[in-house]
């Protein structure tokens, strides 16, 4: 399998800054301390599918990075702008990307699947399914289970505007459109 050498090496980097981030995140009592379970148990399973998703290792890189620069919500980044967006903005445009390149690739080498003209439509949408999934039971279950505070599991900064899971999810399908897009322009 293409890459299989890095994607040894990303599961197990972004595993070891996991680990690093949940002992800070212990020792500063934060509300993190929870989502180390969920981006740890995210990055394996998705290695752990890597040959049924013909997994490329730089669209694996950027699934990684997306669940590590998740995780620096640990040092209060969720209340910051950068370049007039909110860091809230980019962690979900990531997640897009990296959802749209990898589903695109899976769906484009998959056998059974013919042509690509459908993946655009096919791959946003998957993406979109699967953000919602999250913004429903994780987010929001969450917040109706262990109320406001920061993480994956609470209600906090970047989550208090009335409008965030549409802004979520509207990033998280512009990203997968970007990532859609690459996949058309490489050809390959």
């Amino acid at each position: 399998m293409e890459g299989g050498v890095w994607n040894r090496v990303i599961v197990r980097g972004a595993s070891l800054v996991f680990v690093l981030l949940e002992i800070y995140s212990l020792t500063t009592d934060s509300h993190y301390k929870w989502d180390f379970f969920f981006v740890l148990g995210a990055i394996w399973i998705v290695y752990y599918y890597r040959d049924r998703l013909r997994l490329n290792w730089f669209h694996f890189f950027l699934f990684g990075l997306f669940l590590v620069v998740h995780n620096f919500g640990t040092f209060g980044l969720y209340r910051n702008f950068y370049f007039c967006l909110e860091y809230d903005w980019y962690v979900h445009s990531l997640f897009g990307l990296a959802a749209g390149l990898i589903l695109f690739r899976g769906f484009k080498l998959d056998e059974g699947i013919k042509g690509r003209w459908h993946l655009v439509w096919m791959v946003p949408a998957l993406a979109l399914g699967l953000s919602a999934m999250h913004e429903l039971f994780i987010e929001f279950a969450g917040a109706l289970l262990l109320g406001k505070g920061e993480g994956m599991l609470y209600i906090g900064a970047g989550d208090v505007d009335v409008w965030d899971t549409q802004k979520d999810l509207f990033f998280n399908f512009l990203g997968s459109v970007v990532g859609v897009g690459l996949s058309f322009l490489k050809r390959g």
